[in-house]
């Protein structure tokens, strides 16, 4: 829930409009990120180990932090040609 409701909050925030669409697929990558955990909290719930194993492969490959890594990125170099 903590990074959903970071995501909600970052989403609510307005960059300054060079780092707007950079922002909103940092907001987007977020949001993924805490589906994805959210999927494991309710898999570990039910001991479905299966699932958790997939998911932690998911997460080890990258394919949730890289969104957030580059978009971050996007958006310090936009702001600092602003």
């Amino acid at each position: 829930r903590a990074t959903l409701r970071a995501a909600d909050r970052l989403g609510s925030e307005h960059p300054p409009a060079a780092a707007a669409e950079p922002h909103q697929r940092f907001v987007a990558a977020f949001r993924s990120l805490a589906r994805i955990l959210q999927t494991a909290i309710d898999a570990r719930n039910r001991s479905d180990f299966t699932q958790l194993r997939r998911i932690g492969r998911r997460l080890s490959s990258g394919e949730f932090s890289r969104p957030i890594v580059d978009a971050a990125r996007q958006i310090d170099s936009s702001l600092q040609t602003s």
